[in-house]
This record gives structure tokens, C-alpha cells and sequence, in this order.
């Protein structure tokens, strides 16, 4: 997307240009102050790959501007939700995963294999791995968030919408070198720039980009380092080459690279579970009789954690691309190509205590190749897009989860009857002098179970979009796309020291007739217990299972029709159905038998109208989205205590709106709010997760589950977990010359959502609380000298909320929950050049 003026602005800095000439949300204005007139600006956008009016476009889409980032202190991806409506984002359990929704829909990173439901864009081109941005936006000219599903245009079909990140392309102008460092709490200290120059006057120019950051972490291991849990360590850069032989050919060359070593992430103790409702101790009394100590739920948010070593995340994402254009008449051929690679590790104490439990390390690689191919033919009523695109992808991931030396004690006793089991198998060695032998170790120290997944992905697509002025005022849009999907996946699953497994209901039968002499022990049924590695068989995240060799071979149809009234010169009224579509995979997990390893394909249908308006008299902005969607085989994927598990709910249902509106009195200042509406549930999900922690803190069963054996629970109408079902964002912008030279300026931005379901078994113990964060920022800029130096503040009010809740592996009724920034400032400076 590219943003131009067709106004020109007066000059009060740099900084504050961007806020007059780029407003916060979508078709946000800016302001022109002339002596005759003050007017809205037109800005122009290429969200549909050529270029429109924002306000024309019958697309619900927010831009922010490179300026923007900066102004609004904008760090990265994560930052954005605070100023993009129906957009959130998350990161969880290691810092080398991320999480994008948009209007409630959307995809858990931790299965590698599977694809987002938030197509990603870097420079047009797809990111396969939505971790592979999580490091610093700097440098960068445009953020656009498209909203709906998106089947046609974009590289990949998404359900949910796009996520496009442009950086600052090489130029022969000049004039955007700049220099920017922070330093703020927790000894923050970062610094980016970035630097251009045409190098042959006209034919060959250049642009350079780095940057770093690093932070104290801002929670406490106990017992191991103050603030080293939830740091920051990152840095990276971008070498861009843009070749102009004429007027008519460009190509634009790029080459990145970015790596982050983080110690993340922490988990805090949302609820303890040092006994049940009816008196059966947990996991925290045995800890606590084990000698390790552990974490009060009241000291949730004093960012404190008892765990065994410390966590760590890294990750290593580079790549190059080439983009050629070439203007032939009235048509332009555009061409896109790209190599990527992306890798990342990590290790973490996987039972979140300070007990030595188990481990669990990941290390996973993606290499992907994509080209893109298309026509767009412009006319004064007919325009058109057409064009082909490839894309390969090579996984690979390798999970070890291993025991530790307190394993064998939290398997045993985690369960009243199984303990009963071994004691009794214990008493009877006893009362045989040996003969009948003690009960092995379940789970001896060092042992491991090994997941490792491959799969070999390779799809094409043809498509095309045709937008046609069938009237003065009414204009038809329509686009189609065919999408060809295989996927050859190979999941190999290992263990350690695994006899034949044991059937406790048998052992159980056999101890008690034996207690009632009515029996003598059955070697053959208590033989498994005598074998080392029996726990294996507990847990499925650890138990057998055969290997996964499977081809995978999706084809789908999707397409958009969209119809646009213009009713005057500011006012647009627009409807329009949309499809999207994305791939099945496999669980890179192992889970329980009652699920199938394998995923299906997702697909969407969705119904959308909206009016956009401009009041110019008013320097008022307003632009009004409705919107339905229903998600067929939604994939679900969540935690279960032991794993993931990842599988299609039967459908989703999600319907809302979102009123956007800006309002600028005068050239110096400006208002912007958003409120979002989005109700989504599950039509239908009847294999679903169930409630662990108050069935056993509080005695309540979970109403989803039919029959007390069943391993799954029915979720259909509860709630999407990760959406708040209101929201809105409050923005507010002034500056005034302070001097000839000298303006000062200001900015806060105030964002809430109310109460959210934290987990796809929506335990009520689960859910969070409604909460808002404010951000403020305030700045002098010397003219002269092309010079800021701004203070700020990030979550001002030190709010306390939590993000993800889980049911804590090996520990029945504990939840805990991760961790989020308290308030955080320092000051920044920005020369540019």
C-alpha cells in the first residue's frame, strides 16, 4: 500500500507532519490549514493492488504510516494492536511463537506445521512462520491490516485476513536517512537506522537498515536471577538494491537478517491446588513436602516464578527477494520472488515448578520458496488483476520431552489411585520377601520421548480480480482464485524404557482380590510395573503411538464479490460475500488416541457491508463495518496439560461490527476512536477439550462432557476463546510551536476489551477480566535541525492482566498464566538526515 497527499502540508517537524498527514485508523484524515480553507486529504492505497482512495475501496482496512510507527512508539507487531481495531496479538510459552486474530479468528503458532489463519506479508512477500516477524518494526513505510477473509489477491488464502509490512524502499530522491535511540527501565537501550543513497544517478540506488535492542527481564526466577525472565535481545538488518535502467522497469533486490536469543517466557500462579475440593491433596502440597518451594496465587502479579532452570527462545529468520516491475501500456507485469529460511529453538522447564519434573526442548526449521507472476490492466471504468503463484515450503521440527530427577514421585502420586496401585504392588514385595518384586521407577531421570516431523509442502494457485463502473455511482467488484494444495508429512515418535503397557484396570482387580484373599497376585498383569519407563504409558504426550506417513491433497475454490454505491463524492456504501480457504495438516504433538493426528482442511464464508463518510465541513471521518462469518472446520488447536492438540471444531460463528472515526477541529489536533462489537462461538464442536481445574478445585463437572469416561467435551455455543466481545481504542494528538524553530507535541492512546476466554475449554477459572492500557507520549522537535527527543510511556497506569491460561502440566486443578509488561518508559531520540 502507498500513501499519497494530493495536498501539499505546512512544515512543523517531521514528526508532526506524520500526524497531520496520516491519521490513526483507516481513511483516517489529515487536515490541510491554508488561509482560504481547511480540508480532509485524500489518500490514496493499494489494498487491492492498485491504487484507490482509501475511502473508495470496499475493504475493511486499517494503515498506519512508517511516521505513525515512530510517533506512536510502535515497536513491534505486538505494539500494533493497541491502535488497529479487531486485531490482537500474543506471544506465549517461548518468545520464538506468535499469535495473530482478527475479528476473533485466528491460529496458535506452537504447531509448526500449521498455517496461519493471519496471512503475513513482508514486502509482499508471505511468511509461512508468523514467528519469523517477531522482532523490531524499524524502517518501515506502511502497515496495512486487512480484515476479512482473504481468497483472491494475496499470496495465500487466509480465512481471517492480512497482516502487509512494507519497509522503506531504496531511492533516488533521498532524504529518509535517520539515526533513533531509546533508553527507558529495565536499562532498555535500543537503536536502528537506516540510510540510502543513489549510487548511479537514476539507475542505481541503495538503502541499509540495522537495529538492536536488549532489556532486563521484569520477573524473578526464585532462587535463580532477579529480572532475567521476559528480557529482550534482538537485532538484525536489511540491505536493499533498486535497479532503474528506464522509466518503464524497476527491480528491487532485498536481503535480511534477524535473529533473537530472549530468556522467555514466564508463568505466574494464577490458582494453587495444594488440595481438591474434597480434601485430595495436589501437586503443590507434594512439592512443598519434596522441599521446593512454590509460588502463592496472591502473588500473581508480583512477577515472581519458582521454576528449575531458565527458559530460553532463539530464533534465526533470513531471506531474499527480488521484485520486478515493468510497465507495458496501460498494464503493468509485476514478478515477486523469494527464498526464506527460518529456525528456531528452545527449552523449557515444562512443568512450571522449582521440582526437577520435565524438560522439553523444540528445534524446528522452515525453508520456503514462493513466486509470484501477475497481469493489472488499468482503464477509466475497467480494471483487472490477473496472475499465478507457487510456493514450496520444507519442515522439519524435533521435540524431546525428558524426565527429570522428581518424575517418578509427581506421576505416582498425581493420581490417589494409582498410588494406591503401586503401594499395594510394594506391600506384596514386602510380605514375599522379594519374591514379587518392587515396582520399577515410572519415570527414570534422563529418559526421553522424541517427536520428529517432516513434511514436504508444494502448492499453486491461478487468480484474478475484475472491478468494472457498471454506472456513475455503482461500480462491481469480483475475484476468483484456484488454489492446489499436497503436503507429504512424516511424524517418527521415539521413547526410552518402555515395556508392554499396563492395563490398571486389571492390576486394580487383581490388588483387591488378593487383599480379600480371594486372589493370588497375577505376575502376568503386574509385570509392566516391574519394567523402568511404565510412566511413559501416563501420558500422552509420552506414550507409544505408531509413526504418521501421509500425503495430503487439498484443492479449493474461493472467491469475492463485492458492490459499491458512490452516493456523492464522500459518501460510499458497500456489501459484499468473500471465501477463504487454507490447508489440514498433522499434530506435531503426539496427543491422546481419541484424536486423530491428522487435521483437516478450514474454509470461511463471509458477508460484509459498510459505509464510509467524509463531513468535510465537519474535518470528520466515519467509516462503519457489519460483518458475518462462519468458519467450517475451524482448526482448533489447544493445550491440553500434556500437549497439544490440534483439530477441526465443526464450525465457528463470528458477527460484528466496527464504527471508526476521527475527528480533526484544527491542524494541531486531532481526536481518533474505535469501538468493535465481535460475538463468536462454536456452532458446533462436540471432540473438544475439558475443564481440568474446576471440576477439581470446586467439585463443578463441566457440563460439556456427556458421559463421565469421555476423554473430549461438547464446546458447540460456548464462547471463541482469545476475543473480547467488546472494544474500543481512544487516540488523542495535539502540538504547538513553542518558537520559531521549536514545537512541542503530545499523544495518548487508551485501549480496552472487556472479559476474554483465555483457553478453547473456556473453564470458567479461565476467564479474564476486562482491562485497558494507556500509553502516552510527549515531544520537543527542532526544525533546524531535523531533531526529536521524546518521552514516553507504555501501559502508564501499570495495569495488571494476564495472557494465556493453562491447565500446568502434572499438576491437576493448577492454572497458571503468562506473564504481561508492567509499565514501562524511557525517553528517545531521532535525528534525521
Amino acid at each position: 500500500m502507498s500513501l499519497h497527499a494530493k495536498q501539499n502540508s505546512p512544515r512543523f517537524s517531521r514528526p508532526l507532519l506524520s500526524m497531520l498527514a496520516v491519521a490513526l485508523f483507516a481513511g483516517a484524515p489529515a487536515v490541510v490549514s491554508g488561509q482560504e480553507e481547511t480540508r480532509l486529504v485524500e489518500l490514496v492505497v493499494t489494498a487491492q493492488k492498485r491504487e484507490q482512495s482509501l475511502q473508495d475501496i470496499p475493504v475493511a482496512v486499517t494503515a498506519v504510516a512508517g511516521e505513525q510507527l515512530v510517533e506512536y512508539g510502535i515497536t513491534d507487531v505486538f505494539d500494533l494492536q493497541q491502535n488497529v481495531p479487531s486485531l490482537l496479538a500474543d506471544s506465549s510459552q517461548v518468545s520464538t511463537t506468535a499469535n495473530f486474530s482478527i475479528r476473533g479468528i485466528g491460529t496458535s503458532a506452537q504447531n509448526f506445521g500449521l498455517e496461519p489463519s493471519v496471512g503475513l506479508y513482508v514486502d509482499g512477500v508471505y511468511r509461512a512462520q508468523p514467528s519469523s516477524i517477531i522482532n523490531e518494526l524499524v524502517d518501515i513505510e506502511r502497515v496495512e491490516v486487512v480484515r476479512g477473509p482473504q481468497g483472491t489477491l494475496f499470496g495465500r488464502n487466509t480465512s481471517a485476513g492480512a497482516i502487509l509490512i512494507n519497509s522503506v524502499a531504496p531511492s533516488h530522491e533521498g532524504g529518509d536517512n535517520y539515526f533513533e535511540m531509546s533508553y527507558g527501565n529495565l536499562d532498555l537501550v535500543t537503536a536502528n537506522g537506516g540510510f540510502g543513497a543513489s549510487l548511479v544517478e537514476d539507475l542505481l540506488a541503495v538503502r541499509v537498515t540495522g537495529f538492536l535492542a536488549s532489556r532486563d527481564g521484569y520477573v524473578d526466577a526464585l532462587g535463580i536471577e532477579e529480572n532475567a525472565i521476559n528480557d529482550r535481545d534482538r537485532w538484525g538488518g536489511r540491505a536493499q538494491l533498486l535497479f532503474t535502467p528506464n522509466e518503464d522497469l524497476s527491480a528491487r533486490v532485498i536481503l535480511d537478517y534477524a535473529e533473537l536469543n530472549e530468556v522467555c517466557c514466564a508463568a505466574g500462579t494464577l490458582r494453587n491446588n495444594y488440595f481438591s475440593f474434597n480434601g485430595q491433596p495436589g501437586s503443590d502440597s507434594l512439592f512443598a513436602a519434596l522441599g521446593a518451594p512454590v509460588i502463592s496465587e496472591d502473588q500473581l502479579f508480583d512477577d515472581v516464578v519458582a521454576i528449575g532452570f531458565l527458559p530460553t527462545s532463539s530464533n534465526e529468520d533470513k531471506g531474499a527477494s527480488a521484485e520486478i516491475n515493468w510497465d507495458v501500456g496501460p498494464g503493468k507485469v509485476t514478478s515477486i520472488t523469494a527464498f526464506r529460511k527460518f529456525n528456531t529453538f528452545d527449552n523449557i522447564d515444562a512443568d512450571f515448578s522449582a521440582a526437577d519434573v520435565v524438560n522439553r526442548m523444540n528445534d524446528a526449521k522452515s525453508d520456503t520458496f514462493s513466486q509470484e507472476l501477475r497481469f493489472a490492466y488499468d482503464s477509466e471504468r475497467f480494471n483487472y488483476i490477473a496472475g499465478a503463484y507457487y510456493f514450496t515450503q520444507d519442515l522439519y521440527s524435533r521435540t524431546d520431552t525428558s524426565f527429570g530427577l522428581h518424575s517418578n514421585a509427581v506421576l505416582v502420586n498425581s493420581d490417589p489411585a494409582l498410588a494406591a496401585a503401586v503401594n499395594g504392588v510394594n506391600a506384596l514385595s514386602a510380605a514375599t520377601g522379594g519374591l514379587i518384586p518392587m515396582v520399577a521407577n515410572a519415570a527414570p531421570p534422563g529418559t526421553s520421548a522424541r517427536n520428529m516431523m517432516t513434511q514436504d509442502h508444494e502448492a499453486w494457485a491461478l487468480f484474478g480480480q475484475v472491478d468494472f463502473r457498471i454506472a456513475e455511482q455503482l461500480e462491481l467488484s469480483a475475484g476468483l482464485r484456484y488454489t492446489d494444495e499436497s503436503k507429504d508429512l512424516l511424524g517418527v515418535f521415539e521413547q526410552d524404557n518402555t515395556g508392554p503397557p499396563p492395563d490398571f484396570t486389571a492390576i486394580g482387580t487383581n490388588l483387591f482380590l488378593v487383599s480379600a484373599g480371594l486372589a493370588r497376585p497375577n505376575l502376568q498383569a503386574l509385570g509392566p510395573l516391574f519394567a523402568p519407563g511404565w510412566g511413559f504409558y501416563l501420558l500422552p504426550v509420552l506414550a507409544p503411538r505408531p509413526n504418521v506417513d501421509e500425503t495430503l491433497n487439498d484443492s479449493q475454490l474461493t472467491w469475492n464479490v463485492k458492490l459499491s454505491w458512490f452516493a456523492n463524492d464522500d459518501l460510499m456504501f458497500y456489501g459484499g460475500y468473500a471465501t477463504g480457504f487454507k490447508s489440514g495438516g498433522t499434530n506435531t504433538d503426539r496427543i491422546h488416541p481419541a484424536f486423530s493426528q491428522l487435521f483437516g482442511p478450514e474454509t470461511s464464508d463471509s458477508f460484509e457491508v459498510g459505509v464510509k463518510a467524509d463531513f468535510p465541513a465537519q474535518h470528520l471521518r466515519a467509516n462503519l463495518t457489519l460483518h458475518y462469518t462462519t468458519i467450517k472446520d475451524f482448526q482448533s488447536n489447544s493445550f491440553t496439560g500434556t500437549g497439544f492438540n490440534l483439530q477441526n471444531a465443526g464450525k465457528l460463528e463470528v458477527k460484528g461490527g466496527e464504527l471508526e472515526l476521527t475527528w480533526q477541529p484544527t491542524a494541531n489536533v486531532m481526536f481518533s476512536g474505535a469501538y468493535t462489537y465481535n460475538d463468536a462461538e462454536y456452532d458446533s464442536f462436540v471432540r473438544a477439550n475439558c475443564w481440568v481445574a474446576t471440576p477439581f478445585l470446586t467439585g463443578q463437572p463441566d457440563p460439556g462432557r456427556r458421559n463421565p469416561t469421555d476423554q473430549f467435551c461438547d464446546r458447540s455455543g460456548d464462547r471463541k476463546s482469545g476475543n473480547p466481545e467488546h472494544a474500543f481504542i481512544l487516540s488523542a494528538s495535539a502540538s504547538h510551536p513553542l518558537s520559531a524553530t521549536v514545537n512541542g507535541y503530545v499523544h495518548a492512546d487508551y485501549n480496552y476489551r472487556s472479559n476474554i476466554v483465555t483457553d478453547i475449554n473456556v473453564d470458567p477459572l479461565k476467564l479474564q477480566k476486562g482491562f485497558g492500557l494507556l500509553n502516552a507520549r510527549a515531544g520537543l522537535a527542532w526544525q533546524g535541525l531535523d531533531l526529536d527527543v521524546t518521552l514516553w510511556a507504555r501501559n502508564l497506569l501499570d495495569e495488571d492482566y494476564t495472557g494465556l491460561v493453562f491447565d500446568v502440566p502434572l499438576q491437576t486443578g493448577k492454572l497458571n498464566t503468562y506473564a504481561r509488561e508492567p509499565r514501562t518508559f524511557g525517553v528517545t531520540l531521532r535525528k534525521l538526515f
